[in-house]
């Protein structure tokens, strides 16, 4: 994986679905987004909604061929969430504006509640006024709480593959 963009957020959307990664899918994805900074909190998923299940893309163009690439597309019955990941390449020019408008379209369309993540090292320089930060260091936390929740001899496959990529982004 190294330190490539489009490897690692394959891994961590593999890891936020469900029908990879089972039961510890959900409590990762609501235990990172716990540790999302700034916006207005009431945009994200909750957790019961996560509980009535979601669907993750990666490479997502949300409108089709007409829109860039967003990286990871989270979506339920209510909410559409966005997460565009960096690790060492820079924010492009009117980047998370461009994609903040795009997600604002489509779930106008389909009636769900609409909400970007930047997950990068540093914050976005000029970030949408609703959209939420985030950095690698959130990500492992998060990882390393839900590995916590069971025992060690109870820790199951997908317990172990949450450690290994905690370890493998600490120096995000």
């Amino acid at each position: 994986l190294k330190r490539d963009e489009v490897r690692n957020a394959g891994v961590l959307a593999s890891l936020f679905d469900p029908r990879l990664s089972e039961d510890r899918a959900q409590a990762f994805l609501s235990a990172f987004l716990a540790r999302v900074q700034e916006g207005d909190r009431q945009r994200l998923p909750t957790e019961e909604e996560l509980a009535r299940g979601y669907i993750v893309q990666t490479e997502a163009r949300p409108l089709g061929a007409l829109d860039d690439r967003v990286d990871l597309s989270i979506e339920g019955a209510d909410f559409l969430l966005l997460i565009e990941v960096k690790i060492d390449a820079r924010e492009g020019a009117e980047q998370l504006s461009r994609y903040e408008a795009v997600l604002r379209l489509k779930a106008q369309a389909l009636g769900k509640r609409p909400s970007l993540v930047y997950l990068s090292p540093t914050p976005a320089k000029s970030p949408p006024p609703n959209a939420f930060y985030a950095d690698w260091s959130d990500v492992r936390r998060a990882a390393l709480s839900v590995v916590a929740q069971r025992p060690r001899p109870e820790r199951t496959f997908q317990d172990l593959l949450l450690a290994q990529f905690a370890e493998h982004i600490r120096s995000f």
